[in-house]
């Protein structure tokens, strides 16, 4: 009998993180599920630490294979699953003990193709918690099914992948799949926005229950290598989506936007030797998108705009100067309810700071 749900767990050089991975997955209130442990080519004792939890609980699966990347580890995760619906655990997160039991109730309450949930981001030591809201940047209803052209603001928060379960008949169905480019990053980017851009019945829950660690994300690329992996994730995406022009149509306008955001992100990131060369990608290509009509200003926050149109009349001028991405600000209101339904506030503290706000 097949599982309720699949949950892949990448690893890659985690022994440090993976018990306290393995060990809240096991203990989730679903019992039904399988846990599959990939490790590609780890070079320190994580095969050894997924290799123990096996041998103690017949429901994790270890599978091992030499080094080539986290696309190439997803994927061959997902073609082992036999759950209805599939989960992502990263090797150094933790999930709360009611993750996979909530959101597979509410899946098939909802015959959803996705069900998200908020997430916390934890400090790399574990000790600190900050509740984050992955629709602060969408007008998409909470706890109920919804089609995501109707919503394609939905793209603007944080791919996130790990928030969630898919059902695996959906990805199958609409050809999902990461890309394998060997030691490529970005890989969770195309994945995403391919799940986003082709769901017709998603769920999202107030509830968080990931424990998303953050680490050195803001660290400098220097390898030219990677400079255009992003670019790569991207190309996948839109020849996806070009599949379905009526879904494509409804994203037309917040694609850039978000595409915009991601190689802004990216740039800013990249050692100063390797800007030149990718403003001059990133200035080609929405120089098309501009020729094409798909550029609308609206789509955009004001410095935004501007910086968009200068980098495609001048890049040059942008060489070794940080771009700007500014987000809408945090809808207070839907933020304190997301406090209050995960136990941060009670509701008449909540009640209370509606007033505060609005005198």
């Amino acid at each position: 009998m097949s599982p309720k749900v699949s949950v892949v767990v990448p690893v890659y050089n985690v022994a440090a993180f993976l018990p306290a991975c393995l060990d809240s997955i096991c203990a989730q209130t679903l019992k039904d599920i399988e846990i599959i442990v990939v490790n590609d080519g780890s070079t320190d004792n994580s095969l050894e630490i997924a290799q123990e939890y096996a041998a103690k609980d017949d429901r994790v699966k270890v599978l091992t294979k030499e080094n080539r990347g986290y696309g190439h580890t997803m994927n061959l995760g997902f073609s082992h699953a036999r759950g209805e619906y599939i989960g992502i655990v990263e090797s150094d997160d933790c999930a709360r003990p009611e993750m996979f039991e909530t959101l597979y109730n509410l899946a098939v309450q909802n015959d959803a193709d996705v069900v998200r949930s908020n997430y916390w981001n934890m400090s790399e030591n574990g000790t600190k918690f900050d509740l984050v809201d992955v629709l602060n940047l969408c007008d998409a209803p909470y706890d109920s099914a919804f089609d995501t052209v109707n919503h394609p603001d939905i793209l603007r928060g944080s791919p996130a992948i790990w928030t969630a379960i898919y059902k695996a008949s959906f990805l199958k169905d609409n050809g999902i799949e990461f890309l394998e480019t060997p030691g490529a990053s970005f890989q969770d980017t195309g994945f995403a926005l391919k799940v986003l851009t082709s769901a017709q019945r998603m769920v999202i829950t107030r509830k968080a229950f990931l424990n998303y660690r953050v680490d050195n994300a803001g660290s400098s690329v220097k390898s030219g290598a990677k400079m255009f992996c992003v670019c790569d994730e991207y190309d996948s995406f839109e020849e996806h989506l070009a599949r379905n022009p009526q879904r494509a149509e409804a994203f037309r306008y917040v694609i850039p936007s978000k595409k915009y955001e991601t190689y802004v992100w990216n740039y800013n990131r990249l050692d100063d030797s390797l800007k030149p060369e990718f403003m001059e990608r990133m200035s080609r290509e929405f120089a098309e998108a501009k020729a094409a009509g798909n550029l609308k200003q609206s789509a955009f926050q004001d410095v935004e705009w501007l910086e968009l149109n200068e980098l495609i009349e001048n890049p040059a001028a942008f060489s070794n100067r940080a771009l700007t991405v500014q987000y809408p600000p945090q809808d207070f209101k839907e933020h304190r309810r997301t406090c209050c339904a995960n136990g941060l506030i009670s509701r008449l503290r909540m009640y209370a700071s509606f007033i505060k706000h609005a005198l």
